[in-house]
C-alpha cells in the first residue's frame, strides 16, 4: 500500500505507525462510518491534504457519523 492507513475504531486511526486519536463522542449508530472515513480521507488526499491531514479530517468525519442515527445524516 502506498499510503497505510490503520483503522482503529474509537482510538482513532494509524497512519505510517503515527497515532491520531479520535474524538470522544456519544456513539449512537456506527452504521457507515467506515465509508464516511474512507470518503472524507480520499477526498482530502485527492485535494492536495498530506496522509496525516487527510487522516485527521476522516477521523472527525467519521466521528460525526457515529454520533447520528442511520448511516446518512
Amino acid at each position: 500500500a502506498k499510503v497505510p492507513v490503520l483503522k482503529l475504531g474509537a482510538r482513532g486511526v494509524r497512519v505510517y505507525g503515527r497515532l491520531l486519536p479520535a474524538p470522544v463522542v456519544e456513539v449512537v449508530d456506527g452504521s457507515g462510518a467506515g465509508d464516511a472515513f474512507a470518503a472524507a480521507f480520499c477526498a482530502a488526499y485527492v485535494d492536495g491534504a498530506t496522509p496525516l491531514e487527510a487522516a485527521g479530517r476522516a477521523v472527525l468525519v467519521s466521528a460525526r457519523a457515529v454520533s447520528q442515527p442511520g448511516a446518512r445524516p
